[in-house]
């Protein structure tokens, strides 16, 4: 009994701390909807990840949203991953980290751009569609610290943040 939970344990230290091998780089590339009543934007984005064990991952990634209502909307993130194995091909995955958030709405004489910087809490979805491939798709919600338009004359109140962004996508591990 003591060889098997030696056996166990050894297994998944060795699965936790293993030095990045071949396979842990990954590129990918998204389609998003950030959500913020009343604007709802679609857009696009791409992300690089780098695994810093085989279950923690660090990612940078960069989405841009199309014009709605007047808003365009783009932000930055560096999120952090820890993947959890529900079955062979299928992960499951807390998403915390930082973003930067930016903002512009134009209508007739009125513009105004504003920037934020906020966190990020999620989680997401993984299912490895071979050794290198595989598809996601996330849920994070994003709290900004800024507010603006909330002058504009017809009343008009957006803030950068809150925002839930919705994200599939596809990626690339080397």
């Amino acid at each position: 009994m003591c060889m098997a939970l030696a056996a166990v344990t050894s297994h998944a230290r060795s699965y936790l701390y293993d030095e990045p091998e071949s396979g842990d780089f990954a590129i990918g590339l998204n389609i998003n909807q950030g959500t913020r009543n009343p604007v709802f934007n679609l857009g696009l984005g791409a992300k690089a990840q780098l695994y810093a064990t085989r279950a923690l991952r660090v990612e940078a990634s960069f989405n841009g949203f199309f014009e709605f209502k007047n808003v365009s909307y783009w932000d930055t993130n560096l999120n952090f991953h820890y993947l959890f194995d529900v079955a062979d091909q299928f992960h499951v995955y807390p998403i915390l980290g930082a973003t930067f958030m930016h903002g512009h709405y134009e209508a007739g004489e009125y513009s105004n751009r504003e920037g934020s910087f906020g966190v990020n809490v999620g989680a997401g979805l993984q299912y490895d569609i071979n050794e290198h491939i595989y598809v996601m798709a996330e849920g994070v919600y994003k709290h900004g610290t800024k507010r603006w338009l909330d002058d504009y004359e017809g009343g008009y109140d957006y803030k950068i943040g809150p925002r839930v962004n919705v994200l599939v996508g596809i990626a690339y591990r080397f």
